[in-house]
């Protein structure tokens, strides 16, 4: 069989499957594209034969992928994204913008110094235009891995050998509680103390959540979830609801806890002081506004550069 030439995927037909699958029917997805069904069969049709095998099933309950069609759908959607991208930068150049920095950053760091920091960094940088995608640390190093974000930012706890990294910030862990609840009326509480109530949790991707289980599971002890969300003003109102506790980084939840009448106790614990990391895979190929947005992030706490290594994993407390 002779290897299939890539120049035969044109953009136009994968995003015409794209649309199809995600719309459930050829008909949507003609309908989402701008053309006429007979006309998107046919591009589909040509895709298969560039391809060599059925992509979709067509069927009484609509359009589904066949096992190749599902591969295909994944790298099609990554081929999307990246042509998408391309495009805003390429955008940003036409209206006068002379650089551009692709930064992954979890939601610790957004919901907390990040947006003070770009402000200051943009301000001062009127040219350069930042791609910020929020994720959880774990995708975040993937992409710095993956060379799809110039720089990430992410938890310490998550593996990420073979990265650069320098301290970017200190995530100060807090327990939020509604006012009413027993824990919410002292000044600092200890974990263990914490456990024996219900939580609120982030999902289970998360660098905090994989945190706190693994506490919790030094002290022999289980972390009662009655509840998991994706975004800290979820929690938090989740919390204020009275559903549990829940635990977040306190420059990251201070402006909905003030809103929302939350109290914050502090976490008296060791590890509640999180270092996050800004991570990259190599300066001398980072352009020269990726190294000065870098800088600005490794400068806030004046740590020194380090090799990453995969953290040691502590022993089960008793």
């Amino acid at each position: 069989m002779h290897a299939i030439n890539p120049a035969r995927y044109d953009l136009a037909s994968l995003r015409l499957f794209i649309d199809a699958l995600e719309g459930g029917s050829l008909t949507v997805g003609a309908r989402r594209y701008g053309i006429s069904v007979p006309a998107a069969s046919k591009r589909l049709k040509e895709l298969e034969a560039a391809v060599g095998v059925p992509l979709l099933e067509r069927g009484r309950h609509g359009t589904r992928a066949t096992s190749a069609g599902q591969t295909l759908y994944r790298h099609a959607i990554q081929v999307a994204s990246d042509v998408a991208q391309m495009a805003s930068a390429m955008n940003d150049y036409a209206r006068g913008i002379r650089g551009h920095v692709r930064v992954w950053a979890n939601t610790s760091a957004v919901n907390g110094f990040l947006s003070g920091l770009l402000m200051d960094f943009l301000h001062g940088h009127p040219h350069v235009a930042v791609d910020l995608e929020e994720s959880n640390s774990e995708p975040t190093v993937i992409a710095l891995r993956d060379g799809h974000a110039d720089l990430g930012i992410f938890a310490d706890n998550v593996p990420h050998a073979g990265l650069s990294v320098a301290v970017c910030d200190i995530d100060q862990l807090v327990l939020i509680a509604n006012p009413a609840h027993p824990l919410a009326r002292r000044r600092k509480v200890r974990f263990a103390d914490v456990l024996a109530h219900d939580h609120v949790g982030l999902d289970r991707a998360s660098s905090l959540m994989r945190l706190l289980r693994t506490e919790a599971d030094l002290l022999g002890r289980d972390l009662r979830l009655r509840v998991q969300v994706r975004s800290f003003d979820a929690m938090s109102r989740m919390v204020r609801a009275g559903i549990g506790l829940g635990i977040l980084p306190h420059a990251g939840v201070i402006d909905h806890a003030t809103s929302m009448g939350l109290r914050l106790v502090e976490l008296d614990e060791p590890w509640a002081h999180r270092h996050l990391l800004v991570g990259w895979r190599d300066r001398d190929a980072l352009d020269r506004p990726a190294v000065q947005l870098l800088d600005a992030l490794a400068a806030r706490s004046g740590k020194p550069v380090t090799r990453a290594a995969t953290p040691t994993r502590r022993t089960r407390r008793t």
